[in-house]
Parts: C-alpha cells; sequence; structure tokens
C-alpha cells in the first residue's frame, strides 16, 4: 500500500513538472507572466502555489530571447529565498520586467532591503512596482527610499496600499521626492498609518523643484484639518504638478476641505 501511494505521489509530481516545463516554453514567447495559477491543456487548475517552482519559473527572466516584461506574483506565500532568487534574476543582463506586481507576499523589512538593492542595479528596468499588503513598514521605507534616488533608479509609479507605513515612512519617502534622481509620476499611500504630520513632508516636496508626482492617493489614513491646509498651500506652490490627489475616508473636515478647494479654484484645471 505504501509502495503505491509513492508511485501514485511520483506520478503526479512528474505530472507537475511536465506542466510546468510546457508552461514555460509557452510563456516565453508573451509578455506578461502571471503565477497566480497553474492550467493543464483541459484548462484545469493543477496547482495554485508556485512557491516549489520558482527555480524553473524565475529562470524565464534570464533568457537571452525572453520577451517578458510585466510580472505578477501576488498572493504567491514567498518567502526571502524565494524573493533574493527573484531579484537576482532582476539583475541579470536579459532580464526585460518593467513591471512587478507582488502583492499580498510578505515583504516586509528584509525584503524591502532586497528590492531596494535590486533596483539599484544598471541592469534593472522597472518602472512600476505594485507592493499593496506586503507588511511595508516605516523601516521598510528608508531603503525604498534609498532605491529612489540612485542613479539606476527608473520608478515611475509606486502602490503601496494597505501597509504600516506612518509619519517616519513618510518623511523618507519626501526626501526622496526631491533628489534629482526622483522619477515618480503616480504614487498610492492609501490605507496607511499617514497622519498630518506625515502629509506636511509630503507638502514640503511637492515645492520641490525636483518633484515629478501627477498623482497621489491617500484614502484610508488619519489626515486632518491642518494636514489638508498645508496641503493647499503646497497646490499654488509654481513646482506643483499635481493633476489629482485623492483624500477620501480620512478626518475630513469643512475648513480644511474648503482651504483644498480654493488652492483647486486658483490652479484651473486641476482636479480632486
Amino acid at each position: 500500500m505504501r509502495r503505491l501511494k509513492n508511485l501514485e505521489k511520483e506520478k503526479r509530481s512528474k505530472n507537475i513538472q511536465e506542466v510546468v516545463i510546457k508552461f514555460i516554453e509557452k510563456i516565453k514567447e508573451k509578455e506578461k507572466l502571471d503565477l497566480s495559477f497553474f492550467v493543464n491543456d483541459d484548462g484545469l487548475v493543477v496547482f495554485g502555489d508556485a512557491k516549489n517552482k520558482m527555480n524553473q519559473i524565475i529562470k524565464i527572466l534570464t533568457y537571452k530571447n525572453n520577451k517578458i516584461k510585466d510580472v505578477y506574483f501576488g498572493y504567491q506565500n514567498l518567502d526571502l529565498e524565494n524573493l533574493k532568487l527573484l531579484f537576482e534574476a532582476l539583475k541579470n543582463e536579459n532580464n526585460n520586467i518593467t513591471s512587478i506586481d507582488l502583492r499580498g507576499n510578505n515583504l516586509g523589512v528584509e525584503g524591502a532591503k532586497l528590492l531596494s538593492e535590486t533596483l539599484k542595479e544598471k541592469n534593472n528596468k522597472i518602472e512600476k512596482i505594485y507592493l499593496l499588503k506586503t507588511n511595508l513598514t516605516d523601516e521598510s521605507m528608508k531603503f525604498l527610499a534609498e532605491a529612489l534616488v540612485s542613479e539606476n533608479n527608473k520608478i515611475k509609479e509606486l502602490y503601496l496600499f494597505g501597509n504600516n507605513i506612518g509619519s517616519e515612512g513618510t518623511k523618507f519617502l519626501a526626501e526622496a521626492l526631491k533628489d534629482e534622481n526622483n522619477k515618480l509620476m503616480v504614487i498610492d499611500l492609501g490605507w496607511n498609518n499617514i497622519c498630518s504630520k506625515g502629509l506636511k513632508e509630503l507638502s514640503e516636496a511637492l515645492k520641490h523643484e525636483n518633484n515629478k508626482v501627477l498623482v497621489i492617493d491617500l484614502c484610508f489614513n488619519n489626515i486632518d484639518k491642518e494636514g489638508l491646509i498645508t496641503l493647499a498651500d503646497s497646490l499654488k506652490n509654481e513646482n506643483n504638478k499635481l493633476l489629482a490627489v485623492y483624500l477620501s475616508n480620512n478626518c475630513l473636515d469643512p475648513e480644511g476641505i474648503e482651504a483644498v478647494k480654493e488652492a483647486l479654484d486658483y490652479l484651473k484645471g486641476k482636479e480632486i
């Protein structure tokens, strides 16, 4: 009985291996790699967690003629070893990735540190990163901010929704926005722990000549009247480039809202 079970297990493992190999051959010519599921030729889901197949899958990114530019690794329960393997692939000269989605994985501080080092590499091509719900903290933001001021930085869009970023982390980000190597145009900071103190830091950065931010999402934070008034002041600055700012589900009050509205009227064509 035990031998029969082992044979069945080996057969299933072999079948999965074959599916992965077929998947690799097919995906090399595509521009997007999605690890959210694997399917066989009949359209049946074989397994959903690619964690144990990362060695083979990530090798695709280093193939000389691969065309993949967009990868989705969301909710794959990737551990530190998986992340190291992935980020090493992104340093490879054959890497073409411009967009990476890591949402729902537990990056934390160590993962953010590894990602930061990758983004500083000369072969880095990433312009868009989704880090929603990846357990990022203020300390994590310190490392990400270092990458944003690197001479090899190419990040234009950064999505940080649903993390634990507070005023200190916001300060690190704000300082990066003032750097000449900064290229950020879209920032999603929704559902974090940002209060008016953090918004004040961001507002000062929006006045800087190196600021390039066009869209910023601050929904579901703890911003009050003081923060809104500070933001309104920055909107009137000649270096401000914001086209849209989202502020729903904060501690908004009539005076703060009115201050922002007046600033938007002053700008004409800007929207909230």
